[in-house]
């Protein structure tokens, strides 16, 4: 079922505090190497990443997402779209995947195949297998491919040779971009030099413009990103350090160090990008960074975020994952006379649009499906152990049926004897990012006390209602943060008695996808 992709969380609204071109609302386009897709933090796709090895690269071509995985398989906006051949004694994996100005795809393996398609246009050398490709651009009307010793190549013929012969890891060539207003290459080796080279039909010659400090493994460079407004060449190395040079003429100078080890598999960097005249990294756990601040704009959760892209164009969404919904449900325990209502709190990442029928309602009890969210309500008259139950059905996957449990005991047998309220337990809540949501708190109290209800600390944002004016205490929320897991404790007190009890609401917040 095509569904519209709409970002209604304050991180997007905020990546948008900054300059995007034309007004238009910025999305990233995050990719973890075991398989799941966010674009800003919702999760759209997951693919399995299992079957033939990670994923290892994406390519954002407007609102079209392209990823590759490591055995050569290529999807286009969740669908797979073709498969690349493994080159003929190879012993490399896919590793790059880049893309014109119409759309036409190309890939590079780690030993030097270049495919279009899927077809074959070029097979690089690769010194008998002792050299690894690992960048790949198209500029130019031209494709350019980075090998580890710094060798360019445009199309299938050596361009450049940049640096010379690595002696370590930390002397390899790792990342590749393009300053198109200037026509130059720029290339990054893991100790910091950068390379530049012009785009012509004719090399020229090649020239060193930068040796960015770095000492250890965890001080290795890692990417590369241009800057076309403001002229600027910006780095980011494995633990955090991000250096900015204008060119031409600048020299680099550290802009902003975000929080790092440096360990691979760990708290590293490996990516950056560019909102304007901001940066943006994303770590390999998934926390996303931005600018000059060192605090976390979103945390992605997971592990394994390897790629980063961003595109002004509403990504396509038509094969998204579909999510199950989330149901929350209340268990009662009140007493006879005792009016008792809650809401039908369901939630989807997938759709908003939800089918309800009653399964089973207790005979004093009735069902609204008119309410936002509906509600069941009623006044028991009788002791006993009762059950509500609805069949949800969100139209993508089975139905299902879901049940509130509601113990009814007697009135109050002796009003000599003070009893603690009891309060109406609530299953996890799923609240979605941008989206307001009631939730409705209610204790009973044999005694028929006046009850007092306070709560602990909230997250920011929530709203709450004693019930004194209302006559309903709640929590009202519009979660304006990334996803997480939140919880909020609940006290009920019966007054001069002194009798309380404790609760506590757990909400987990997501993002839509619709």
């Amino acid at each position: 079922m095509p569904r519209t992709f709409v970002i209604t969380s304050a991180f997007a609204l905020g990546l948008s505090l900054a300059t995007p071109v034309c007004g238009q609302q910025p999305f990233l386009v995050t990719t973890a190497s075991g398989g799941r897709v966010t674009v800003n933090e919702a999760t759209l796709y997951q693919f399995d990443g299992s079957a033939g090895g990670d994923l290892q690269d994406q390519a954002v071509v407007g609102p079209d997402l392209f990823h590759l995985r490591g055995d050569g398989v290529v999807w286009k906006n969740g669908l797979r779209e073709f498969e690349n051949p493994v080159a003929v004694g190879g012993t490399g994996r896919w590793i790059k995947i880049a893309a014109d100005d119409v759309g036409n795809i190309f890939c590079l393996e780690s030993s030097g195949r270049q495919t279009q398609r899927g077809a074959v246009i070029a097979d690089l050398p690769n010194d008998g297998n002792l050299r690894t490709y690992v960048d790949l651009e198209f500029a130019d009307d031209a494709l350019w491919s980075l090998r580890d010793d710094g060798k360019v190549y445009r199309g299938g013929v050596e361009f450049y040779a940049f640096g010379s012969t690595p002696t370590s890891s930390q002397t390899r060539f790792i990342s590749l971009t393009v300053d198109p207003s200037r026509s130059q290459l720029y290339a990054l080796r893991r100790d910091g030099e950068i390379w530049r080279g012009q785009i012509t039909t004719i090399p020229s010659t090649p020239d060193l413009i930068a040796d960015y400090p770095t000492t250890t493994p965890q001080e290795e460079w890692m990417d590369l990103a241009f800057e076309t407004s403001g002229n600027v060449l910006w780095a980011i190395r494995r633990d955090g350090v991000v250096f900015r040079m204008p060119i031409p003429g600048g020299s680099g100078i550290a802009y902003v160090v975000y929080p790092g080890d440096g360990i691979e598999g760990g708290k590293e960097f490996r990516s950056i990008v560019l909102l304007g005249d901001e940066p943006l990294a994303v770590r390999y756990d998934g926390r996303i960074y931005r600018d000059l601040s060192t605090t976390e704009l979103c945390d992605l959760q997971g592990n394994g975020y390897v790629c980063f892209d961003l595109t002004l164009s509403q990504p396509v969404s038509d094969n998204a994952k579909i999510f199950k919904p989330v149901i929350s449900t209340y268990t009662t325990t009140c007493y006879v006379g005792d009016p008792v209502d809650f809401p039908v709190l369901v939630s989807s990442t997938s759709t908003e649009s939800f089918t309800f029928t009653p399964v089973e309602v207790p005979a004093w009890g009735t069902f609204d499906t008119q309410t936002n969210p509906p509600t069941f309500s009623g006044t028991p008259n009788a002791a006993g152990s009762f059950t509500f139950s609805v069949e949800i059905n969100d139209g993508l996957n089975q139905p299902k049926v879901a049940k509130w449990k509601i113990n009814v005991k007697e009135s109050d047998t002796d009003p000599a004897k003070n009893q603690k309220p009891k309060f109406q337990k609530l299953k996890k809540v799923q609240a979605l990012t941008g989206i307001a949501i009631v939730i409705p708190l209610r204790a009973y109290d044999a005694d028929g006390d006046t009850l007092t209800y306070t709560v602990g600390e909230m997250p920011e944002g929530m709203v709450f209602d004693d019930g004194s004016q209302s006559g309903t205490p709640s929590l009202s929320w519009t979660p304006p943060i990334c996803a997480g897991d939140w919880k909020v404790e609940i006290q009920v007190t019966d007054g001069t008695k002194g009798q309380s009890v404790k609760g506590k609401v757990q909400i987990e917040t997501a993002t839509p996808i619709w």
